[in-house]
């Protein structure tokens, strides 16, 4: 099913403007961040900035999680097998992490064809990392997985945001969430966490170069702050599906009236209406005579 639902989107037009757009944003992200410096300068500089980060990385994958959503919502046959909306949920948000896994993965591919034809002369990956002691490649890792974790971590909330609420309500909060990334502001080096015990909670910090007193200490604080939204995700999900769980014959039926009315709704009306205009005319026609209405 995943599988098949991405083919879908692969195949949609919004799929070939996310990539047009993506191309778009690297190129000017790699000309802006990345000219006159090594590949992992120019890397670093692009992933730590804020414009890049939104616009080539947090947009398209909002898309992605948008189209994924309305794909997976519209293909009722296959959500009627699914027998309950537990296992709904569940499906679509599997489906959202396999699309938005493979866009983040395109995205990336798109950024190093692009450093490669700019930067490719001078690597400097095995250079010392600031005062970690470790090669800039090591670090340079380290951050994009942490980066795609964060990624998939927003996808998931928002793709349970769009089964609850209407999409225009969705977009509404991803556009605060990205006023405040923009507004957020930069940790100086200088401000370097030291322990566990200083682990922000807001995952805008885990979007810079930070500095901590080890590379460890940042693994720590990082992995703590990612297992907070996992943890509150979770308990979200398990809450609402323990109140949303139906039997099958219920979800059936369910699933069967909102069918019909979304892939019917012009047969249903031009049926209400005939029967409306039927009963009229049998009230004020047929039931005439000499003698008036004769209304039974």
């Amino acid at each position: 099913m995943r599988k098949e639902v991405f083919n879908k989107f692969i195949n949609s037009w919004v799929f070939k403007i996310i990539i047009s757009i993506s191309i778009i944003v690297t190129i000017f992200a790699v000309t802006n961040y990345g000219l006159n410096k090594s590949y992992a300068v120019a890397l670093q500089s692009i992933l730590s900035s804020s414009v890049y980060i939104v616009c080539g990385l947090f947009l398209p994958l909002f898309v992605t999680t948008i189209n994924i959503y309305n794909i997976f919502n519209n293909n009722y046959f296959f959500k009627i097998r699914l027998d309950s909306k537990q296992n709904e949920i569940k499906e679509l948000l599997k489906c959202s992490v396999y699309a938005n896994s493979i866009m983040f993965l395109v995205v990336f591919l798109l950024l190093f064809v692009f450093l490669n034809l700019s930067c490719a002369s001078n690597l400097e990956f095995m250079n010392s990392y600031q005062f970690y002691n470790i090669p800039n490649i090591i670090y340079i890792i380290f951050y994009i997985v942490r980066l795609y974790a964060i990624m998939i971590v927003v996808s998931l909330f928002n793709s349970f945001l769009l089964e609850k609420f209407s999409t225009k309500v969705v977009i509404g909060l991803n556009i605060v969430f990205y006023g405040i990334f923009f507004d957020y502001n930069y940790v100086p080096f200088t401000d370097g966490r030291t322990s566990i015990l200083d682990t922000s909670p807001l995952i805008f910090e885990y979007l810079q170069l930070n500095s901590y007193s080890t590379f460890l200490t940042e693994i720590l604080c990082s992995v703590f702050a990612l297992l907070l939204p996992i943890l509150l995700l979770k308990v979200i999900l398990s809450f609402n599906l323990k109140r949303s769980d139906v039997n099958s014959f219920k979800y059936v039926v369910l699933n069967d009236t909102e069918y019909t009315i979304r892939t019917k709704k012009f047969i249903l009306i031009f049926y209400f209406a005939y029967l409306i205009i039927y009963s009229l005319i049998k009230i004020f026609v047929m039931n005439y005579n000499d003698n008036g209405f004769n209304v039974v």
